[in-house]
Protein backbone atom coordinates (compact mmCIF):
# COMPACT_ATOMS: atom_id res chain seq x y z
CA UNK A 1 0.00 0.00 0.00
CA UNK A 2 1.28 3.46 -0.88
CA UNK A 3 0.84 6.14 1.79
CA UNK A 4 0.42 9.76 0.70
CA UNK A 5 1.36 11.94 3.68
CA UNK A 6 0.66 15.65 4.02
CA UNK A 7 3.42 16.93 6.34
CA UNK A 8 3.72 20.08 8.43
CA UNK A 9 6.55 21.11 10.71
CA UNK A 10 6.38 20.24 14.41
CA UNK A 11 5.18 23.72 15.44
CA UNK A 12 2.34 23.84 12.88
CA UNK A 13 -1.14 22.37 13.13
CA UNK A 14 -1.64 19.30 11.01
CA UNK A 15 -4.14 19.48 8.18
CA UNK A 16 -7.03 17.07 8.12
CA UNK A 17 -7.76 15.61 4.67
CA UNK A 18 -10.70 18.01 4.13
CA UNK A 19 -8.20 20.89 4.56
CA UNK A 20 -5.59 19.66 2.07
CA UNK A 21 -4.56 22.02 -0.72
CA UNK A 22 -2.49 21.50 -3.87
CA UNK A 23 0.55 23.40 -2.57
CA UNK A 24 0.88 21.39 0.68
CA UNK A 25 3.99 19.28 1.42
CA UNK A 26 3.09 15.78 0.23
CA UNK A 27 5.36 12.75 0.29
CA UNK A 28 4.71 9.15 -0.73
CA UNK A 29 5.87 6.09 1.20
CA UNK A 30 5.55 2.47 0.14
CA UNK A 31 5.83 1.24 3.75
CA UNK A 32 5.43 2.78 7.20
CA UNK A 33 5.58 1.08 10.61
CA UNK A 34 2.31 1.45 12.51
CA UNK A 35 2.04 1.76 16.30
CA UNK A 36 -1.08 1.38 18.42
CA UNK A 37 -1.11 4.05 21.18
CA UNK A 38 -3.40 4.71 24.09
CA UNK A 39 -5.41 7.88 23.47
CA UNK A 40 -3.57 9.92 26.13
CA UNK A 41 -0.17 9.11 24.56
CA UNK A 42 -1.57 9.85 21.10
CA UNK A 43 -2.63 13.34 22.27
CA UNK A 44 0.82 13.94 23.77
CA UNK A 45 2.38 13.12 20.40
CA UNK A 46 -0.19 15.31 18.61
CA UNK A 47 -0.04 18.40 20.84
CA UNK A 48 3.30 18.17 22.64
CA UNK A 49 6.91 19.01 22.12
CA UNK A 50 8.45 15.79 23.34
CA UNK A 51 11.83 14.32 24.18
CA UNK A 52 11.35 10.63 23.33
CA UNK A 53 13.85 8.33 25.01
CA UNK A 54 13.31 5.01 23.26
CA UNK A 55 11.90 5.61 19.77
CA UNK A 56 14.32 5.32 16.86
CA UNK A 57 14.58 8.02 14.21
CA UNK A 58 12.14 7.34 11.40
CA UNK A 59 8.67 7.97 10.04
CA UNK A 60 5.76 6.16 11.70
CA UNK A 61 1.99 6.02 11.68
CA UNK A 62 0.62 6.25 15.20
CA UNK A 63 -2.98 5.98 16.27
CA UNK A 64 -5.69 4.54 18.41
CA UNK A 65 -8.89 3.04 17.00
CA UNK A 66 -10.37 6.46 16.16
CA UNK A 67 -7.56 8.79 15.08
CA UNK A 68 -4.16 8.39 13.46
CA UNK A 69 -1.41 10.56 12.03
CA UNK A 70 2.19 10.33 10.92
CA UNK A 71 5.25 11.48 12.89
CA UNK A 72 8.82 11.89 11.78
CA UNK A 73 11.23 11.37 14.68
CA UNK A 74 14.72 12.86 14.49
CA UNK A 75 17.21 13.07 17.39
CA UNK A 76 14.52 11.81 19.81
CA UNK A 77 12.17 14.71 18.92
CA UNK A 78 9.18 15.05 16.59
CA UNK A 79 10.42 16.88 13.51
CA UNK A 80 7.22 16.75 11.47
CA UNK A 81 3.65 15.54 11.73
CA UNK A 82 1.33 14.64 8.90
CA UNK A 83 -1.95 13.09 7.92
CA UNK A 84 -3.08 10.48 5.43
CA UNK A 85 -6.36 10.51 3.52
CA UNK A 86 -9.58 9.04 4.90
CA UNK A 87 -9.43 5.84 2.82
CA UNK A 88 -5.92 5.10 4.09
CA UNK A 89 -6.97 5.96 7.65
CA UNK A 90 -9.74 3.35 7.53
CA UNK A 91 -7.24 0.70 6.47
CA UNK A 92 -4.82 1.81 9.22
CA UNK A 93 -7.58 1.59 11.87
CA UNK A 94 -8.21 -2.05 10.92
CA UNK A 95 -4.49 -2.78 11.30
CA UNK A 96 -4.25 -0.87 14.59
CA UNK A 97 -7.09 -2.96 16.03
CA UNK A 98 -4.94 -6.07 15.57
CA UNK A 99 -1.81 -4.60 17.22
CA UNK A 100 -0.88 -4.58 20.90
CA UNK A 101 -0.66 -1.16 22.55
CA UNK A 102 2.87 0.27 22.28
CA UNK A 103 4.46 2.39 24.94
CA UNK A 104 7.42 4.75 24.78
CA UNK A 105 9.17 6.77 27.47
CA UNK A 106 9.10 10.48 26.83
CA UNK A 107 9.06 13.86 28.52
CA UNK A 108 6.55 16.54 27.52
CA UNK A 109 8.52 19.79 27.20
CA UNK A 110 5.48 21.91 26.29
CA UNK A 111 1.98 21.54 24.90
CA UNK A 112 0.14 23.34 22.13
CA UNK A 113 -3.50 24.31 22.29
CA UNK A 114 -5.89 21.58 21.23
CA UNK A 115 -6.99 22.07 17.63
CA UNK A 116 -10.64 22.79 17.02
CA UNK A 117 -11.74 20.34 14.35
CA UNK A 118 -14.33 21.20 11.73
CA UNK A 119 -12.99 24.64 10.89
CA UNK A 120 -11.35 25.37 7.57
CA UNK A 121 -7.76 26.56 7.42
CA UNK A 122 -8.97 30.09 6.63
CA UNK A 123 -11.42 30.10 9.54
CA UNK A 124 -8.70 28.93 11.96
CA UNK A 125 -6.32 31.59 10.66
CA UNK A 126 -8.94 34.34 10.98
CA UNK A 127 -9.83 33.14 14.47
CA UNK A 128 -6.17 33.28 15.51
CA UNK A 129 -5.83 36.83 14.15
CA UNK A 130 -8.97 37.89 16.03
CA UNK A 131 -7.73 36.41 19.31
CA UNK A 132 -4.35 38.15 18.95
CA UNK A 133 -5.96 41.49 18.07
CA UNK A 134 -8.40 41.23 21.00
CA UNK A 135 -5.55 40.48 23.39
CA UNK A 136 -3.64 43.45 22.01
CA UNK A 137 -6.72 45.67 22.46
CA UNK A 138 -7.21 44.43 26.02
CA UNK A 139 -3.65 45.17 27.12
CA UNK A 140 -2.69 48.19 25.01
CA UNK A 141 -5.68 49.86 23.30
CA UNK A 142 -8.60 50.60 25.63
CA UNK A 143 -10.28 52.74 22.96
CA UNK A 144 -10.40 49.76 20.57
CA UNK A 145 -11.86 47.52 23.28
CA UNK A 146 -14.53 50.17 24.01
CA UNK A 147 -15.48 50.33 20.30
CA UNK A 148 -15.80 46.56 20.14
CA UNK A 149 -17.99 46.53 23.25
CA UNK A 150 -20.19 49.25 21.77
CA UNK A 151 -20.49 47.27 18.51
CA UNK A 152 -21.67 44.16 20.41
CA UNK A 153 -23.71 46.04 23.04
CA UNK A 154 -21.56 44.96 25.97
CA UNK A 155 -22.36 47.54 28.65
CA UNK A 156 -20.34 46.31 31.61
CA UNK A 157 -17.75 48.89 32.74
CA UNK A 158 -15.21 46.35 34.01
CA UNK A 159 -12.52 45.91 31.33
CA UNK A 160 -11.76 42.30 32.30
CA UNK A 161 -15.43 41.31 32.17
CA UNK A 162 -15.80 43.05 28.79
CA UNK A 163 -12.85 41.09 27.43
CA UNK A 164 -14.16 37.79 28.83
CA UNK A 165 -17.60 38.38 27.29
CA UNK A 166 -16.09 39.02 23.88
CA UNK A 167 -13.92 35.91 24.20
CA UNK A 168 -16.94 33.82 25.15
CA UNK A 169 -18.66 34.96 21.93
CA UNK A 170 -15.81 33.57 19.80
CA UNK A 171 -14.68 30.64 21.95
CA UNK A 172 -16.01 27.75 19.89
CA UNK A 173 -16.75 27.29 16.25
CA UNK A 174 -16.77 30.04 13.67
CA UNK A 175 -19.74 32.33 13.13
CA UNK A 176 -20.82 35.83 12.06
CA UNK A 177 -19.17 37.41 15.13
CA UNK A 178 -15.79 36.16 13.91
CA UNK A 179 -16.43 37.59 10.45
CA UNK A 180 -17.47 40.97 11.86
CA UNK A 181 -14.46 41.21 14.17
CA UNK A 182 -12.05 40.07 11.47
CA UNK A 183 -13.34 42.57 8.91
CA UNK A 184 -13.32 45.39 11.47
CA UNK A 185 -9.75 44.61 12.54
CA UNK A 186 -8.44 44.22 8.99
CA UNK A 187 -10.11 47.41 7.79
CA UNK A 188 -8.85 49.18 10.93
CA UNK A 189 -12.36 50.46 11.77
CA UNK A 190 -11.65 49.65 15.42
CA UNK A 191 -8.25 51.37 15.29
Amino acid sequence: MMFLVNFVLDDEEIYEPYEWQIDDRYEEFSYLVIFHFQTSMLYDFLYGTLKIDDMDDGIYIIGDSHYCFVVEISNHMILRRGTIDYQQQNIVFKIIDTLPVSSFHYTVLQRACVKEFGLTRLERTKKQVIEEMLEDAYYYHNDVLKKICKEFMITDNNKTIQYQRILSMIETGYNHVHDILYEQFISKKFG
